[in-house]
């Protein structure tokens, strides 16, 4: 009697299981070939409820009764290894085949699956949402935690260390959306069939696994389109160890992957045609945006000026660069914020900030950084409406960039719309604890308003941006409001190194940025209780 597996006939689910057994490209070893055969013939027989750990190694290891899964894991490294040696084989040899055999993780039973058809998509699929747009010029990766062939010990963890260390590594190159290692274990698990669909939009999910035996470390990898369900690269690495080169070894490994998919026209962007403004045409550029990445992580006054000049330098040399057109424009607004002591200035600063974010949506209309780039641009021109409504663009378009979500959340704190802004910088900061400790300012802002003087303190000091006045202003409200005399006039000594005309315009400069009036106000007050200045001006118009 022939029988169908979902919509595949039997006989043909035999041929394909045929072909990958008798196959010299199927990189599985004997144990896995008896594996595959077992778990398939069972599946074909009705019997797939008896795929259990005890009963494949006892039929297909020749294990004895007294086998305990509990105590031998040699099931589910095997499977491990199978699953990858099936998603090598359809890489390479039967990449044209019609039909495929799949081992989902967190199962032995096989999926036997017809290659493109839209009905038996792979369990294992990360769906992308139709209702959120996908950046071909920034394609989003997910990273799934990677398995791990060794158990206990002192390596108990290992994987997932290495796992963040990757995310890290390829985070490094901005011009790739990472999910970061937080999303990565939340969400990559749901690679399992019996896990909900993520609500991501992803184009590349990478997976793998880690070995580790005597004197040996192994790291195998796997890049998988979303929208075409194929494995698009493989690769092994294999180094010899000692215990005390353990994790520079997974670092140094972890630093090759991410170079060799991230890098301009590396394996992921040979796979993305970019007609939404394209990549820089020189290494000038990308060194361009390495120094704007540098400042902005904590506001260095030394390495503002220079960020601008290679900017400048980058899209003259390449007028289609639109990152660096976003770049350069969150730099003229960063000049608006730091470098501007009048209106005049700040409204200068400003419109050339908008004009080259403007530049960058028009070549690139669907980068979440040029809209970024736009809404900090309103934001420094006093509107910071039309600011928020391109926050939340930005975000539509990469609702994973955890920087971005707690600079929005920032622009809310300063509005004092609560409600709105601290669970955002909560959340990028649970998603990404490592992030610039600069937007913890809104966390500041919010106890200090509820009078949670003490929190406020803490999280004021954890802040590192010693060049910039908003830092030592975080410190010196909060602690004078704590009852922290001295720590309070330490920081408004700070201010004075930094800015010593600061308590005659401070009015003015929280105006600037769009600091609610009731909280400027408070503010003010704490910085003359704490001795900022003999009178401080009361708040002005920010153009007057």
């Amino acid at each position: 009697m022939q029988i169908t597996v979902g919509k595949i006939d039997e006989r043909c689910v035999r041929a394909e299981l045929e072909r990958v057994l008798s196959s010299p490209e199927f990189a599985g070893s004997d144990r896995h070939r008896s594996f595959l055969s077992y778990i398939a013939e069972e599946t074909l027989a009705g019997r797939a409820d008896r795929l259990k750990a005890y009963n494949i190694a006892t039929a297909a290891f020749n294990r004895g009764p007294d086998f305990d899964p509990q105590q031998d894991s040699i099931v589910r490294i095997e499977a491990g290894r199978l699953r990858r040696a099936l998603e090598h084989f359809y890489l390479t040899d039967g990449r044209d085949h019609e039909i495929q055999i799949v081992v989902p993780k967190g199962s032995y039973v096989p999926h036997f699956l017809a290659a493109g058809s839209l009905s038996l998509k792979e369990p294992h699929e990360v769906q992308v949402l139709p209702s959120t747009p996908v950046l071909r010029r920034a394609p989003r990766l997910l990273v799934a935690p990677f398995d791990q062939e060794v158990d206990g010990g002192a390596l108990t963890g290992f994987a997932l260390g290495f796992t963040r260390q990757l995310i890290v590594g390829l985070t490094r190159f901005g011009s790739v959306h990472v999910y970061g290692a937080e999303t990565s274990e939340m969400y990559g698990h749901s690679l399992r069939p019996d896990q909900p669909r993520p609500p991501l939009a992803v184009d590349f999910v990478l997976s793998g696994a880690v070995s580790l035996w005597e004197g040996n470390f192994a790291v195998e990898l796997l890049l998988k389109d979303t929208k075409s369900l194929r494995y698009i690269w493989t690769e092994r690495f294999v180094r010899s160890l000692t215990a005390n080169s353990i994790y520079v070894l997974r670092d140094e490994v972890a630093a090759i992957v991410a170079q060799r998919l991230a890098q301009p026209y590396g394996v992921i962007f040979s796979q993305v045609l970019d007609d939404e403004g394209k990549s820089p045409e020189t290494l000038d550029g990308y060194h361009a945006l390495v120094d704007f990445y540098q400042y902005v992580r904590n506001f260095r006054k030394d390495r503002l000026e220079p960020a601008r000049l290679r900017l400048e330098q980058a899209i003259e040399q390449d007028p289609s660069f639109s990152e660096g057109y976003a770049c350069l424009s969150q730099i003229y607004s960063q000049h608006a914020r730091f470098m501007s002591s009048t209106p005049s200035q700040v409204r200068k600063h400003a419109e050339r900030a908008m004009k080259l974010a403007r530049q960058a949506l028009l070549l690139s209309p669907n980068s979440s950084n040029a809209h970024r780039a736009l809404a900090l641009a309103f934001w420094f021109a006093g509107e910071p409406t039309l600011s928020l409504e391109s926050y939340a663009t930005a975000r539509a378009l990469n609702p994973a960039d955890t920087d971005l979500m707690a600079d929005m959340g920032l622009r809310c704190c300063l509005l004092m719309d609560w409600e709105t802004g601290v669970p955002l910088i909560e959340e990028s900061y649970r998603r990404n604890p490592c992030q610039s400790s600069t937007y913890r300012i809104g966390l500041v802002l919010y106890h200090f308003t509820e009078g949670q003087y003490d929190e406020a303190l803490r999280q004021a000091q954890i802040v590192n941006a010693p060049d910039v006045v908003y830092n030592a202003l975080a410190i010196a409200v909060c602690a004078e409001r704590a009852g922290r005399h001295d720590e309070a006039r330490q920081a408004i000594e700070q201010i004075e190194q930094i800015d010593a005309d600061y308590a005659r315009r401070v009015a003015f400069d929280l105006s600037v940025r769009n600091v609610h009036p009731a909280l400027a106000k408070d503010l003010i007050a704490a910085l003359c209780e704490a001795g900022l200045g003999r009178r401080v001006p009361p708040v002005a118009s920010r153009m007057t």
